[in-house]
C-alpha cells in the first residue's frame, strides 16, 4: 500500500513549495533538508516553485497535480495530498 501524506495548510503561513517538500520528508522519514538534492531538483524540473507559490495562493480555486521523484502531489485550494508511488 502506498503512503499518503495529507494537509490543511493555511497559505499564508507557509508557501505551497515548501508545503510539498516538507510533505515528501514525512513520507521520507527525513528533515526536509536531508532530503537527497534529486527530490529537490525534480521539483524544479517538474513545477517551477515561485509560479506553484503563485497560482496556489493567489487564486481563488485551484487544483494541481503533479508527479516528482515517485510521488503523486495535488493542491486543492488548501488540501495538500502527497501519495508514494
Amino acid at each position: 500500500m502506498s503512503d499518503v501524506s495529507t494537509r490543511h495548510c493555511n497559505w499564508d503561513g507557509e508557501l505551497p513549495s515548501v508545503a510539498v517538500v516538507r510533505a515528501i520528508a514525512d513520507l521520507e522519514g527525513v528533515d526536509p533538508l536531508d532530503l537527497p538534492t534529486t527530490h529537490v531538483g525534480r521539483l524544479i524540473e517538474h513545477v517551477h516553485p515561485d509560479a506553484l507559490d503563485v497560482l496556489v495562493t493567489e487564486t481563488d480555486e485551484v487544483v494541481v497535480s503533479f508527479s516528482v521523484n515517485g510521488y503523486h502531489v495535488e493542491i486543492d485550494d488548501a488540501e495538500l495530498t502527497v501519495i508514494e508511488r
